[in-house]
């Protein structure tokens, strides 16, 4: 009786939603961009987390489709690199309530070829990195999620066998059971303490499957009616789980959102509750084009509990060289209550250089993406993309969705001129509530604009003046915006900008000789450059090279 009226209600479910979409379509908004320090490394198939206040990104592969075995981390208002103990291209990158990381598997070789073995832990507090031992089956593009007592589920692969196998916490991974069915960066959702279910879409070799097996922990396999009709969408990004947990823990609610489709390409979002599938209901249907392009969307959802929304980062191709970023906010919370999840679609400005990735949430409710595709180049594979860029959500009546704008772990002693201007411009929003300044009122932000737009400081001879005249203010004005935001002289901003810029072409052309990279950059001399490029990063060019390829 019980299983007849789940079906009944499921029944009710998918027509209300059809109704809905026939009838109601997603309110929009404008996405604004911030672009914040790059990457020293370009890097594509990484993961990325926040951890302790920090952002931090772990291997994945860089320029030439080659494997990197570092990571990185943004402190100070600077990115750090750090060594890994082994690469992990499409590997598995998992959180632990330890506080420690979990980096297992990923691509062998160049080019995505093989998978490898390998594990190692990192230490956020420290910094660094311990291989300890290696995978029970050698894996790439699959999933890992910690279940109790630091046990973590592994199933998924890519182009090899896969099964279902355990990491003990310490040093041991087990092989579980053979998986009903072989399948690539497959979703894994508890559904109690100790149990949890495993299901995708593709198989260890990218191909649609015709039936969703769903895998259990603890139990047999077993299908549902909701699949039938709606599949899980197809994720073309790393797939992360715990991102997308809605529930509670602690009372027992272990609950996840996701994204599915039907045959007519139609997409949903669906509801897992301890084990049981549903859809959730909407305001609208989720929008599959915008302005007549059609709307990509290649990551999983990333909720914010604490607010209780979800985001979903979509993507259109409106020109070969030009495309749009989406994020879809799904207000869940009246969805929870017998009510209907609110839709909207943020949407940004036509752009060429933006990353294409999995975004993080930060501790104040905001997203970042950091490195991914770039969408310039066909290859993407071998063109991955060093750029960060930060995306803020609006109302209509211009506040800002996600909590304080204060942005913590941007803060430090060494923050770039960018940095700097985004949290200026948005503590001023935030205190005055003042209008938008005007185009002919001079401030800290429109210089960095100019800075990073236009490269100035690539002419060795740049002076204030020349930036006056270029925003048509007096030169006491220029000096003073920067005294005032960064407590730095002219040239000492400008050097600033001019050794980013040498960080970014050092990791670009390892093998071009620095004093030529110096020069092109806007250094007058080598004496004033490596003088100066050590004030500012604290290492001398070489050392800074070795480390960042270490």
């Amino acid at each position: 009786m019980r299983h007849r009226l789940s079906l009944l209600l499921l029944a009710i479910g998918l027509s209300a939603l059809s109704c809905r979409a026939a009838t109601a379509e997603c309110r929009t908004a404008k996405l604004e961009v911030e672009r914040l320090p790059s990457l020293n490394i370009p890097r594509s198939g990484h993961s990325v987390l926040f951890l302790n206040g920090e952002l931090t990104v772990f291997g994945g592969h860089t320029s030439g489709f080659v494997p990197t075995p570092t990571a990185e981390y943004f402190k100070d208002g600077a990115w750090h690199t750090a060594a890994m103990t082994y690469s992990h291209d499409a590997g598995a990158v998992l959180q632990l309530k330890s506080g420690k990381v979990l980096l297992a598997g990923g691509f062998e070789r160049n080019l995505g070829i093989g998978q490898t073995f390998e594990a190692e832990t990192y230490n956020p507090l420290t910094h660094s990195f311990e291989g300890f031992g290696c995978l029970g089956t050698k894996r790439a593009i699959f999933s890992a999620l910690e279940i109790d007592s630091s046990q973590v589920l592994i199933s998924g692969n890519w182009y090899h066998h896969d099964d279902m196998e355990r990491y003990d916490g310490h040093s041991g991974f087990q092989m579980l059971k053979k998986s009903s069915a072989e399948r690539s960066a497959p979703y894994i959702f508890r559904t109690s303490a100790d149990n949890a279910v495993i299901f995708g879409s593709r198989d260890n070799y990218g191909k649609p499957m015709d039936t969703i097996v769903i895998d259990r922990l603890k139990g047999e396999p077993f299908t549902i009616p909701l699949f039938d009709e709606w599949k899980p969408a197809a994720v073309h990004t790393l797939s992360v789980s715990s991102c997308a947990f809605i529930g509670d823990e602690a009372k027992g609610d272990f609950s996840y959102l996701f994204i599915v489709e039907n045959s007519e390409g139609q997409l949903a979002i669906a509801r897992i509750k301890n084990g049981a599938f549903s859809l959730l209901p909407t305001s609208s249907s989720v929008p599959t084009s915008f302005e007549g392009r059609p709307i990509t969307y290649p990551t999983t959802l990333v909720a914010d509990r604490e607010r209780q929304r979800a985001y979903l980062l979509g993507e259109d191709l409106e020109t070969e060289e030009t495309f749009h970023l989406y994020i879809l906010c799904i207000d869940y919370a009246a969805a929870l209550n017998e009510g209907e999840a609110e839709l909207t679609l943020y949407h940004t400005p036509s752009a060429s250089d933006l990353p294409i990735n999995l975004p993080v949430l930060t501790p104040e409710g905001q997203l970042v993406i950091a490195g991914g595709i770039d969408k310039r180049h066909a290859n993407q594979n071998f063109y991955p993309t060093a750029a960060v860029v930060l995306l803020r959500m609006n109302n209509e009546d211009g506040q800002q969705r996600g909590g304080t704008l204060a942005w913590p772990w941007l803060a430090g002693a060494g923050l770039t001129a960018l940095s700097i201007a985004l949290i200026c411009l948005c503590l001023r929003r935030k205190r005055t509530q003042a209008p938008t300044p005007t185009p002919e009122t001079p401030t800290f932000s429109s210089i960095c604009m100019l800075m990073e737009q236009e490269r100035p400081f690539l002419n060795s001879n740049l002076k204030s003046s020349d930036i006056a005249a270029r925003l048509d203010v007096p030169v006491r004005t220029i000096t003073d915006s920067i005294q005032q935001a960064r407590n730095q002289k002219f040239a000492e901003f400008i050097n600033a900008y001019r050794v980013d810029y040498v960080k970014q072409l050092l990791a670009a052309q390892p093998d071009a000789k620095v004093e030529v990279l110096a020069t092109e950059a806007g250094f007058s001399s080598k004496t004033t450059f490596f003088r100066i490029f050590k004030e500012v990063t604290g290492m001398t060019p070489t050392e800074w090279k070795a480390n960042s390829q270490s």
